[in-house]
């Protein structure tokens, strides 16, 4: 079990440089005798290095951070060696649950690309995916200028002296709002409340235009969250079903192509052959079993695609029932796309089954990635060795609210059973089922073919862990309390996860003996 800690989004005085450092150290004298590293992730913030041109880059505060991080771990040999995960964070910084620090995305980059919600709302938190042609040179060049800095030695403009960073052990890439790939389906341009659903993202020109080259006959100028709630459900109403297929399909496109970003960006450095990490949010509000509408709040996220699961269901044990290998197999193994397929009763086939039952698949990649190779380019990295981490680790196995105001999204609670919609209606709270979304994850991961190098990873999705929270966390990272739900085969020996990334590092040295004893106990 991989021990990861999520630094603070900015430190800003001397004050809190130290009680950074002092955190880093209790976690790490924990830990002394249970790993032999502690990882350290860290937001490298966009809009703070980019602020003003794309052509000028300010690295003094990543200047110091990194050498900090070094030197607290030089200082102290005999406990765990500090690694580094730096994010590469193209969203905002601000705006979310937690967020004490305001950091915009450079205004050279977002002005007239914004995503436009279905209520006509411009966000600008994170630039939309109909952009990327415009964006991943930006993109590509930030990640590469940072790894050549910061995998070498380099004169630190902070410290005013040739310095060295930490070793770094994954380039993670922000692909959404809060760095996780979505659509910001439920951000504050909308005046989002949680537990709502949420609204779509795709009435900008660009966003209308790029359906209609797909969809020439369907007319998006009527869609809108309101409708798809209406008749989404309404299995003559194909408008719905191929707005959602496309909906689904521009979010995985967007993570694939930003996986392309960080492996061009390590392009030819040092870290040719570092792993690659995205996040994926644990979006479990209104999923379980309901009358009006599971798992809307996913579908309007782009996280999951239209079917029958969807419509009426919670997470079963078919992958492509359940939503979630579509998106992991499609961004970990794209040259395996067209190969699967559902057949009539629903279950997973391949191609050398039943050629004639092929349909084009637009996430298909021929050859997969384009893999990075080593400065000298004698060699390239063999595989493409990515890391998803899933949030929402802490959660419980069951949640309800009854303070939603909208009375269309004010749902009958039902037992939840597998693969069968319960009429056993106790309730008329909507609930979710965190802890069956995260199993359904870790079930997920271990379908994709161990040569991949696909490794699944989980974290708190809210800082403010508490003793009961710590068990949550604990319960999710035990393979025995998965019972045969999915059959897990555990190629990771005690856990269905690799790594747990606790959110933040007070947590993690505040309730320092939690965080020791799971990595203990889950370490293979």
């Amino acid at each position: 079990m991989q021990a990861c800690v999520m630094a603070p989004l900015k430190i800003t005085n001397d004050d809190e440089w130290k009680y950074f450092c002092n955190n880093i150290n209790t976690v790490r004298t924990s830990l002394k005798g249970v790993s032999q590293y502690l990882t350290v992730s860290t937001d490298v913030w966009w809009g703070l290095v980019q602020e003003e041109h794309p052509e000028k880059y300010d690295w003094s505060y990543y200047d110091r951070l990194s050498y900090t991080l070094k030197c607290i771990s030089d200082e102290r040999p005999d406990l765990p060696e500090i690694n580094w995960a730096p994010i590469m964070s193209f969203h905002q910084c601000g705006g979310n649950v937690g967020d004490n620090i305001y950091i915009k995305i450079p205004k050279w980059a977002i002005t007239n690309r914004e995503f436009i919600s279905d209520n006509g709302n411009k966000c600008q938190e994170y630039v939309s995916f109909w952009h990327d042609n415009d964006m991943l040179p930006y993109y590509t060049s930030f990640i590469k200028t940072f790894c050549k800095r910061y995998s070498d030695s380099y004169y630190s403009v902070f410290f005013k002296k040739i310095c060295v960073a930490p070793s770094i052990v994954e380039i993670n890439v922000s692909c959404g709002p809060a760095g996780e790939l979505r659509y910001p389906s439920y951000n504050s341009h909308d005046n989002y409340q949680y537990p709502e659903y949420g609204h779509t993202q795709a009435k900008s020109h660009t966003a209308i235009e790029r359906f209609q080259q797909n969809y020439s006959e369907c007319n998006q100028q009527i869609i809108n969250s309101t409708y798809i709630k209406q008749n989404y459900r309404d299995t003559n109403n194909h408008l719905v079903k191929k707005y959602l297929t496309w909906y689904n399909n521009e979010l995985i496109l967007h993570g694939q192509r930003m996986i392309q970003a960080a492996l061009d960006g390590i392009n030819g450095t040092k870290l040719y052959n570092c792993r690659i990490g995205i996040k994926i949010p644990g979006i479990h509000w209104n999923s379980n079993n309901n009358i009006n509408g599971p798992r809307l709040s996913e579908l309007f996220a782009g996280l999951i695609p239209i079917n029958d699961d969807s419509l009426y269901s919670n997470f079963s044990n078919n992958e492509i029932e359940s939503g979630y290998t579509r998106i992991i197999w499609a961004l970990s193994r794209p040259q395996d796309m067209p190969e699967i397929y559902q057949d009539k009763h629903r279950t997973t086939k391949f191609l050398i089954d039943h050629p004639s039952k092929l349909k084009p698949n637009p996430l298909y990649i021929r050859k997969g990635y384009n893999m990075s190779k080593c400065p000298n380019n004698i060699k390239s990295r063999e595989r493409l060795d990515l890391n998803i981490h899933f949030t929402c680790a802490e959660m419980p196995s069951l949640i309800s609210c009854d303070t939603i105001e909208d009375k269309e999204n004010k749902l009958h609670n039902s037992e939840w059973h597998i693969q069968k919609l319960s009429t056993n209606i106790s309730q008329i709270n909507p609930y979710s089922k965190p802890r069956a979304l995260v199993k359904h994850l870790a079930w997920c991961g271990q379908q994709i073919p161990s040569e991949t190098g696909l490794k699944m990873g989980v974290e708190n999705a809210l800082a403010g862990l508490s003793n009961d929270k710590w068990e949550n966390i604990r319960h999710i990272l035990d393979k025995n309390n998965y019972g045969d739900l999915f059959k897990l085969p555990h190629k990771n020996g005690h856990s269905p996860f690799a790594m747990i990334n606790i959110l933040r590092v007070d947590d993690a040295a505040q309730f320092s003996n939690h965080y020791r004893d799971l990595i203990k106990d889950f370490s293979y």
